[in-house]
């Protein structure tokens, strides 16, 4: 359930993100930062940005220098937005810091499988997953738990994960729902 909030959480900060892509060499006087091949160092954030990102300080070192300019990007237009969707953001910004490294990569490999799902299909999932009696829905949020809290098997790479958690067409609505994707809507 984690993972799955994670994934939704990436996806809403993904989109943010993408919204106004940072310009590269921008001015602080705009309130973005210059990215160099290294990334922007946490100490040379300023206070705004910091207090902002604050959920990523610990793995700040270890984010790729393209991930840093879209939490930069998004760190600049954070006080634009309500205060509802602040709330949330830093909510699932907390959420993302407290995943393993194993786990964001899922959470990735989870929201890249989305994007490629049609809104169609998402929505037909989404509402047969709605339809199924609440245990059901229990029952698949503990299996999604202990499947998302055991190791991946030595040898099982990216490419054998996603094709395992492709959909299938022939699938019934129900079975559909086995894998629930979050609300598409």
């Amino acid at each position: 359930m984690a993972l799955r909030a994670a994934a939704w959480g990436l996806c809403l900060l993904g989109t943010l993100a993408a919204a106004q892509p940072a310009a590269p060499g921008a001015s602080a006087a705009t309130g973005q930062t210059s990215v160099d091949q290294g990334g922007v160092a946490w100490r040379s954030l300023t206070a705004p940005q910091r207090q902002v990102l604050a959920p990523l300080q610990a793995d700040w070192a270890s984010i790729e220098p393209s991930r840093k300019a879209k939490w930069l990007e998004l760190a600049t237009r954070f006080r634009s937005l309500p205060v509802e969707e602040q709330q949330r953001i830093q909510q699932r910004m907390v959420e993302w810091a407290r995943l393993s490294p194993a786990e964001r990569g899922r959470a990735r490999l989870s929201f890249q499988e989305s994007k490629q799902i049609p809104r169609e299909e998402k929505q037909a999932r989404w509402e047969a997953y709605q339809a199924l009696p609440e245990d059901e829905r229990q029952a698949l949020a503990q299996r999604s738990k202990r499947a998302a809290d055991r190791p991946a098997a030595a040898g099982s790479g990216a490419a054998a994960s996603l094709s395992a958690a492709q959909p299938t067409r022939n699938a019934s609505p129900a079975a559909s729902a086995s894998s629930p994707l979050v609300n598409p809507v």
